[in-house]
Parts: C-alpha cells; structure tokens; sequence
C-alpha cells in the first residue's frame, strides 16, 4: 500500500467523524423524536395560520377592489364635466 492510498483512507475516516462532532457541539443533530400526536397538532396549527393568512388577504383584496369599483375613474369624470357644458 503506497503511502497516498492511506492519507486518502484516513481523510475519508476522519472528515465525516469531525463532521458529525461539529453538527454535535452546534447542535445541529437531529432532535429527539417526538409523539405523531404533538407533530400533527403543530402542523394543524401551521396550516390554520396559513388559512389565515390567506383570507385575510383575500379580504383585503375583495376591498381594495370594492373601493377601486366605487370611485369614478378620471375619464367617467372627465365625460360628466363634458355633459354639463
């Protein structure tokens, strides 16, 4: 075995051994599995506020388009001052 072969074997033992001691110090490793019922609780909270979220800017959107109907646009006005000359 050259000499080469065997950096190339301890650099591949050693990099994902530091990379998992890093992940472990920064706490990057995965978290403790936790109960489907806390899991399914808080994506049913995820998803309610996602709901939320979206009505409230469809609500917003249906009354900037109400607001937007009801102004008379500038030529309408334009006509009406046309009219009454």
């Amino acid at each position: 075995m050259s000499a080469a072969s065997v950096l190339v074997s301890v650099i591949g033992a050693v990099a994902p051994v530091a990379a998992l001691l890093a992940d472990v110090l920064r706490g990057d490793a995965d978290p403790l599995p936790q109960p489907a019922a806390v899991l399914r609780h808080r994506a049913a909270d995820m998803l309610a506020d996602a709901v939320r979220e979206q009505w409230a800017a469809e609500f917003r959107n249906l009354r900037l388009q109400r607001q937007l109907a009801s102004e008379p646009t500038p030529h309408a006005e334009d006509q009406r001052l046309h009219a009454r000359r």
